[in-house]
């Protein structure tokens, strides 16, 4: 498998309509953090249309800030699972982020506290005209609204998502799958991306090969994934 650098641009992404660089991704970062105490003010407040329409608002530009450079960060991120560098700059975002998913998670309570009538305003309201389906999807859930408790609980455990990254970096990064024969003898390249494609061949024993290789290369760092779990 190639390297990064022996890519030719023409074949890259360009990701400068999102961000320039990752020095600017961490000044946004930087400047999105002052939202989350605005948006922490509305708490106990979300039950009329004034400061839920301003609510809203306020989070819409926080995310037309962030979201751009945090999508930057991924892909950035996705290009090389080897650059520590962005690595840490990624689990800044996804550490704010679940900051403020666990803050904000009042907000989705509030919400399904209100009654049918007002939702049925704020859904005839064309201020609102943005969220109606929100709205309705409120109305149609409510007999499964959970307590403001749990929905903190719930929005900070993005921690869960840590196995997938972790099983990406090793199978993308660390372990090498080397080459494997198929039924005339060629080698090819193996690699998780490939086992996929060599499993639904109809050469028996290329994907007898992959099926073999894939899980004894595995086994071999099986400790490793003990621990992930």
């Amino acid at each position: 498998m190639k390297n990064r650098s022996e890519i030719t641009e023409n074949f890259k992404w360009d990701l400068s309509p999102l961000c320039k660089s990752e020095e600017e991704a961490l000044e946004i970062l930087e400047k999105s953090k002052k939202y989350l105490p605005k948006l922490k003010k509305f708490e106990g407040k979300l039950n009329n249309k004034e400061n839920i329409l301003q609510f809203f608002k306020l989070e819409k530009e926080f995310s037309h800030l962030c979201y751009p450079a945090y999508f930057y960060v991924i892909l950035k991120n996705d290009e090389d699972l080897s650059n520590s560098n962005i690595q840490i700059i990624l689990e800044k975002f996804r550490n704010f982020f679940s900051e403020v998913s666990v803050e904000t998670s009042f907000s989705s309570t509030e919400l399904y506290d209100l009654s049918d009538e007002m939702l049925d305003e704020l859904i005839a309201d064309k201020d609102f005209a943005d969220y109606d389906r929100y709205f309705k999807s409120i109305k149609q859930n409510k007999k499964h609204k959970l307590s403001k408790e749990t929905e903190k609980v719930l929005a900070g455990m993005d921690f869960l998502d840590g196995f997938s990254q972790n099983m990406r970096k090793l199978s993308d990064v660390d372990l090498d799958f080397g080459e494997i024969e198929d039924g005339q003898g060629n080698k090819l390249p193996m690699n998780l991306s490939l086992y996929g494609k060599y499993m639904r061949s109809g050469d028996r024993t290329l994907r007898k090969n992959a099926f073999e290789r894939m899980n004894s290369t595995f086994g071999k760092s099986i400790t490793c994934f003990q621990a992930i779990i």
